[in-house]
């Protein structure tokens, strides 16, 4: 057992160091091209309009690859503080915004082809992950990476994805489904009754079942419902 322990440790301790002496060659590898102390962001995007605009080639994914290794695996010191992955999906961004804008043709139809061989190298190597493609980028720009099959399908689901998130509003209409929210009714609309007429002038009741109704997400016909009944019981409060 003890054995076993010691070479899972062993085991870890080496991959540790592994990942550590990666991250140390990928600095020095990014140091030689002059990309250090925080300007990271302008070489990535050099590199990138590149790709996409002037047909530069290269070794494109492993040169990105190997600035997002230094940057993840840098100590704060060292410079290295950009979040590759999250500048990349921007980058992408600009990069179809300025595709679109070209007029049809020939050079608008290699801009976008280059745009898209660099998104899918990027998401092969690990270097973007496909949640943040779908989240950020624009749904024409997926459908022609592939990413998704069809855009108006897509735009269909988003919409209504969007729609029970954001407008969606839930209202619990039974007592029993928020029982907190009608007991506290209940009691304030009690100890309203007990009140003189004049002691609640400025309205305080009102404003506190409208505070109930928005922090329980209470019902509000059902809340009339209990309103009336608390005066049927209570005949005498104004």
């Amino acid at each position: 057992m003890g054995s076993a322990t010691e070479a899972g440790n062993g085991a870890l301790v080496t991959e540790k160091n592994q990942g550590v002496g990666a991250a140390e060659e990928a600095r020095e590898w990014v140091r030689s091209k002059g990309v250090c102390q925080g300007d990271e962001l302008s070489w990535l995007q050099r590199i990138t309009y590149g790709f996409v605009f002037r047909n530069e080639r290269g070794n494109y994914a492993a040169s990105v690859a190997q600035l997002k290794l230094a940057c993840d695996g840098a100590p704060l010191e060292s410079g290295f503080d950009l979040d590759v992955s999250a500048a990349l999906v921007e980058l992408f961004q600009l990069c179809w915004a300025k595709c679109s804008c070209l007029p049809e043709g020939e050079d608008r139809d290699q801009n976008t082809q280059g745009l898209v061989r660099c998104i899918l190298k990027c998401e092969e190597q690990k270097t973007c992950s496909r949640n943040d493609l779908l989240v950020h980028l624009d749904r024409d720009l997926l459908h022609k990476c592939e990413l998704i099959k069809d855009a108006k399908q897509y735009q269909a689901k988003e919409r209504k994805v969007n729609t029970r998130l954001f407008y969606k509003q839930n209202k619990f209409n039974l007592l029993a489904e928020e029982s907190e929210g009608y007991a506290k009714l209940a009691v304030a609309l009690d100890s309203h009754a007990s009140l003189e007429a004049d002691e609640d002038e400025d309205g305080g009741l009102k404003v506190l079942v409208q505070c109930l109704i928005g922090r329980f997400s209470l019902d509000p016909n059902r809340v009339v419902e209990v309103v009336l009944g608390a005066l049927e019981h209570r005949p005498e409060s104004e």
